[in-house]
């Protein structure tokens, strides 16, 4: 499996999301109709704490609506940030 990519949740368990954004009723939008088709949803207001969910948490995907998480960026420094957040106590 290539080291950007999550494992494949095992059958029968919800994919597990976290859904980004600073606007709480886009996040509640998001979470009601991920929650309808069945996986398991999580959100953070921004990504000072999206960072500190994933250090504590796995997610199979991040939805974020962000724009400063927009920007034009390469995997590598993606993979970068998401390390050192891990990374810190």
């Amino acid at each position: 499996m290539p080291r950007n990519q999550a494992p494949i949740p095992a059958p029968g368990v919800p994919a597990r999301i976290l859904v980004v954004d600073d606007d709480p009723l886009v996040i509640r939008l998001i979470i009601d109709t991920l929650n309808v088709e069945g996986y398991d949803v999580d959100s953070a207001e921004n990504g000072v704490a999206a960072l500190e969910k994933i250090r504590h948490a796995h997610f199979d995907l991040t939805e974020t609506g962000l724009p400063v998480l927009r920007k034009p960026f390469d995997l590598a420094e993606l993979q970068q940030i998401v390390r050192q957040a891990l990374a810190s106590p």
